[in-house]
């Protein structure tokens, strides 16, 4: 009986040890859900942060894209400068002399003079008032004649006239020259 009873206590001290392993593992068991448990938390909470950081960053982009579109938009919409079409009169300015060309032609501005007479107070009045009359009519006569004078008398009034505005102070906007 001895012997029966000997394992029966050692079936029972197994049995205790057996149920010891088993808490055990239970213990370890559920020590490791909680750590899983706890990493995961912890990882959700990181990405929460990374995507909470990522859409601020997002929104800064945004507003800082915002505000160079609005610089531009205010830099192409104000100018410093303020173009004003001004109506100039440009006059005729008296004729450059030009080189005389040797050849059969006749100088585009000849003009035949005739000999000095003196006139009276009336004359000089009336003629006075006639003059300017008399050398636009050369100056067209000359044109009808010669064509390519008018292309070189107006690039000369138009370097003229803008050799004004400059000194005017007003740019050019574009040169046809």
């Amino acid at each position: 009986m001895e012997k029966r009873q000997e394992m029966q206590h050692s079936i029972e001290t197994l049995r205790k040890q057996k149920m010891e392993q088993r808490q055990e593992m239970q213990l370890s068991i559920e020590t490791l859900r909680k750590q899983k448990m706890e990493q995961r938390q912890e990882m959700q909470l990181s990405i929460e942060t990374l995507r909470k950081q990522e859409m601020e960053q997002r929104q800064e982009m945004q507003l800082s894209i915002e505000a160079l579109r609005k610089q531009i938009i205010n830099i192409f919409t104000t100018t410093t400068t303020k173009e004003v079409e001004v109506p100039v009169v440009v006059s005729a300015p008296a004729p450059e002399p030009e080189p005389t060309r040797v050849g059969l032609e006749e100088p585009v501005f000849a003009v035949n003079l005739e000999p000095i007479q003196e006139l009276s107070e009336e004359e000089k009045v009336s003629s006075s008032a006639s003059e300017p009359e008399q050398s636009l009519s050369v100056t067209v006569n000359a044109l009808k004649r010669k064509p390519s004078t008018k292309k070189e008398k107006r690039r000369k009034l138009e370097r003229a006239a803008s050799k004004r505005l400059e000194d005017l102070g007003v740019k050019p906007v574009c040169s046809h020259y």
